[in-house]
């Protein structure tokens, strides 16, 4: 059936929604949501009918549905017909357009290409993402595509795990649209653009197309307004210009209010939580990503949208070593990959799990999931592939592999990642002392947002090396900014780096009793940060200090705890160290 209303005509079986001849973009459920207004508009729909009829099985909140007339309302907007979709109070809605012609779809003589097409845009809408894909390029053959299918094309083939079978469509796109005359589909894809060739680390190349999305669209607030200051604050974020990110990222949340689009707010919202974060408000920006995770999660957000929020906010928890919060986050969206199968997450997913796992004290199942995520990401997202080596240094690192975890932090850094403070605890135990200390100097020094938010492990890590280059004064100033963050953030594990870093001044200062007492602090905030490997790596610090007490029993309490965790893990390093303490 063909639906046609103040200039518009519905297209039931190609979905598609048409303003004088041009498509007009709807969301899936947002298309779904029309047909159904349209095919009752002789009665009031309630709200309860509306969520059984169009989120069949889904649960979603009376939020997700106003969104949706909200976003509805936009696109009928182009046409002067807003008011078409009445909200009456405490019944439902109703769809008033007048003079609704209901004409029969009547197929021509059917093309394979035209059949293609209409089994693509099926596809599409019910996200069978390869399938959609594999149909769209057999109607390209016909040259059966518009702007918008171009469009939809491309998103199938990144949801595929594609990304790079998306770049011909989208610059296809570009130049449709333009002869169209279409500035926001012009930038829309332009920004899709911009975003697959940043991810790819092509990061100049992106930057020409957020530029080319910029000048099409110029002055405005329509949803391309606002997924452009989204684009740039993430573009600002890479470049450690933490107040342009926060500017940028708070127009687009502005635009995404204003507008009633989820997609635009939570972009900006995920932003500014980054950038706060690295600017050391850590506390503002954690209680924004938690907002922001939650609403991705139970609302109506665009899955491409979803996934970089959860990178945002997993990525942040990793940073801070806030392992509790980075294991139930990485959980919840886990099960959301699991029921949506957006290709283009799994890498990422795979590798925030492998970091949690390492916490959690499987090694063994860390590196595995480690190595296949590096797999993935090689293929759409190489830029992650550095932060994987990283993660597989600290793997080996943990081990006692001094060998593997120098080759993995190496390649990190070949790819654009610094791979402190890792690599400089391997050069410490190779007695490379001064070598280790300039490295986290340097590091400390990055303006790199990653590295920002890393802080509190750079500078644990430079009061062991600095106390081990005979460098106490600089041990005890990286200490007092230490007590800052910490101070700031109240994380079992930064807690836990701080008691450390006392407990190890304390031992070079000669305080043995407060040295001990530091570490025993350290340990029951590893265990409450639920990060086994913590604890045992503690234990066998505070068999040390009892041993130079003079304590033999107590080190061997300490001695016989650590025992069984690190032979579960396979850390060969440490447990040479245990038989050396029992020895």
């Amino acid at each position: 059936m063909i639906y046609r209303f103040a200039g518009f005509e519905l297209h039931q079986e190609q979905r598609e929604l048409r303003l004088a001849g041009r498509q007009v973009a709807l969301q899936p459920r947002v298309f779904d949501l029309l047909l159904y207004l349209i095919a009752r508009r002789d009665r009031v729909v309630t709200r309860d009918e509306l969520l059984a009829g169009v989120w069949d099985g889904v649960v979603v909140t009376d939020g997700s549905l106003k969104r949706a007339v909200s976003l509805l309302r936009a696109a009928l907007r182009e046409g002067g017909a807003e008011e078409a979709v009445r909200t009456l109070a405490r019944q439902g809605y109703r769809f008033c357009a007048d003079d609704v012609q209901e004409v029969a779809f009547v197929p021509s003589a059917s093309t394979a290409a035209s059949d293609a097409l209409t089994r693509a845009r099926r596809a599409h809408a019910e996200e069978r993402w390869t399938e959609a894909a594999e149909a769209f390029a057999a109607a390209d053959a016909g040259d059966a595509l518009d702007a918008l299918d171009l469009e939809r094309w491309a998103e199938v083939e990144q949801f595929a795990g594609r990304p790079l079978n998306a770049v011909a469509p989208l610059e296809r796109a570009v130049v449709a649209h333009a002869a169209a005359g279409d500035r926001r589909g012009t930038a829309r894809a332009a920004l899709g653009l911009s975003t697959i060739h940043y991810e790819r680390s092509q990061v100049s190349v992106g930057r020409g197309w957020l530029q080319h999305a910029r000048r099409a669209l110029g002055e405005g607030e329509s949803r391309e307004h606002g997924l452009l200051a989204g684009n740039e604050a993430r573009f600002a974020l890479g470049d450690g210009a933490f107040a342009t990110t926060i500017e940028r990222a708070e127009h687009a949340i502005a635009i995404g209010r204003a507008l009633d689009d989820l997609d635009v707010e939570l972009l900006g919202m995920n932003y500014v939580a980054m950038a706060l974060i690295a600017s050391g408000e850590i506390a503002r920006g954690i209680a924004i990503h938690e907002e922001t995770g939650a609403r991705a999660l139970g609302g109506t957000a665009h899955h491409w949208v979803v996934g970089i929020i959860y990178c945002g906010i997993v990525w942040s928890c990793r940073n801070c070593s806030d392992w509790q919060r980075a294991a139930e986050w990485s959980e919840s969206f886990q099960r959301w990959y699991e029921q949506n199968a957006v290709e283009l997450f799994a890498g990422n997913c795979r590798l925030h799990h492998a970091e949690v796992l390492q916490h959690r004290g499987d090694l063994d199942g860390a590196e595995r999931e480690a190595v296949a995520a590096c797999e993935m990401l090689a293929k759409y997202a190489p830029y992650a592939v550095g932060d994987g080596s990283r993660i597989l240094g600290d793997l080996r690192l943990a081990r006692g592999d001094l060998d593997g975890a120098e080759r993995a932090f190496q390649r990190a850094h070949e790819l654009g990642w610094d791979p402190q403070p890792g690599l400089a605890m391997v050069m410490l135990a190779r007695g490379q002392v001064a070598g280790a200390l300039r490295a986290l100097e340097r590091a400390l020094e990055s303006s790199s947002w990653s590295q920002r938010q890393r802080r509190a492990l750079l500078l644990a890590a430079t009061v062991t090396v600095a106390l081990a280059a005979n460098a106490p004064e600089r041990a005890r100033q990286a200490l007092a900014e230490l007590e800052e963050i910490s101070g700031a953030t109240a994380t079992s594990a930064v807690e836990a780096l701080l008691r450390e870093a006392r407990s190890e001044i304390h031992a070079h200062d000669g305080q043995r009793d407060a040295a001990i007492a530091n570490r025993r602090e350290a340990v029951e905030r590893w265990h409450r940060a639920g990060c086994p490997f913590q604890v045992a790596r503690n234990r066998v610090e505070l068999a040390k200090l009892f041993a130079l007490d003079a304590d033999a029993h107590a080190a061997a309490l300490e001695i016989n705890a650590a025992r069984p965790q690190l032979e579960r893990m396979g850390a060969t390093g440490l447990l040479a160290e245990l038989d050396g303490l029992r020895a």
